[in-house]
């Protein structure tokens, strides 16, 4: 499991699943972009968060997610 990526433990993992998000949303933010693409980013991925299967698999930390992309 040492240098490994994308490992799910019981059953989906959403405390990885969330922490990749929140690793997505910080580099989006960081990222040199314009704000125009950076809000087009944020966009995109809270449409991707809103998506019932995406919701059922990462649960309830979705909501902190969108918070942090509005």
């Amino acid at each position: 499991i040492n240098h490994s990526q994308g490992i799910q433990v019981g059953d989906y993992n959403s405390l990885a699943i969330s922490s990749g998000f929140e690793s997505l949303i910080t580099e989006i933010e960081k990222s040199t972009a314009d704000t125009h693409a950076k809000k087009s980013a944020k966009d995109a991925l809270a449409n991707l968060l809103r998506h019932p299967i995406v919701v059922a698999v990462v649960g309830k930390s979705v909501e902190v997610l969108l918070k942090r992309l509005s």
